[in-house]
């Protein structure tokens, strides 16, 4: 998500969060619900933009030559509370479904589980002492949410592809070792909890690639 959007997006959340407490302790009609579950989501918002105006440095080798992408424990704290407002957004599906809007409350009732999923899955990131990623001679190793290896002389080229305004780097292995996952990819490298710059944690990854594909 680059700088514009973060704080666009902050900032928005920030005046959404506090028009819902203004409706949760509104002396004349106070809707406590409905304010609070609104201010969850829109808090949520708050915190995604602005963990994301906050960039890290670069990570610097370690002895053996590997590099280590690690996760910003607040930062994925950040995100699990953002994740855990969106869950509780949800809580407002069966009102919405009463009042005949039966399409956007199936769309808010989906936030509960994933917003749920997703707390989990930032709050163990949080708790964990792995790194997100590995970069070696050898190849790229993720560890959260699920560990998976590549080695660079199986992989035959990268794509980037944005979704909703957030980068991600496509891996594409060779057509000889993976023909499915040369055609729809390997698997994506985000920044997620990092705090990286898109352009620093690709440009590592396609470095350790170029210097070590033709290796065996």
């Amino acid at each position: 998500m680059s700088l514009v959007r973060s704080l666009i997006l902050t900032l928005i959340g920030l005046a959404f969060t506090a028009g819902s407490l203004f409706v949760a302790f509104n002396p004349e009609s106070p809707d406590l619900r409905l304010g609070l579950g609104c201010a969850a989501f829109f808090g949520g918002c708050t915190l995604v933009g602005a963990s994301s105006l906050f960039v890290s440095k670069p990570p610097q080798p370690e002895p053996d030559g590997s590099t280590l992408i690690r996760g910003s424990p607040a930062r994925s704290l950040a995100f699990a509370l953002a994740a855990l407002g969106f869950a509780v957004g949800a809580t407002f599906a069966p009102q919405m479904w009463a009042e005949g809007d039966k399409v956007r409350a199936v769309i808010v009732a989906l936030c509960g589980p994933f917003g749920l999923l997703g707390a989990v899955v930032f709050a163990m990131q949080a708790l964990s002492s792995k790194p997100l990623y590995r970069l070696d001679r050898h190849g790229i190793t993720a560890f959260t949410p699920r560990q998976w290896e590549m080695p660079w002389t199986a992989i035959d080229h990268f794509e980037t592809v944005q979704v909703r305004g957030t980068r991600m780097l496509t891996i594409h292995a060779l057509p000889e070792i993976h023909p499915r996952k040369a055609m729809f990819g390997v698997a994506t490298v985000t920044t997620g909890a990092s705090g990286l710059r898109f352009e620093t944690l690709s440009g590592l990854v396609i470095s350790y690639w170029e210097r070590n594909r033709g290796k065996r």
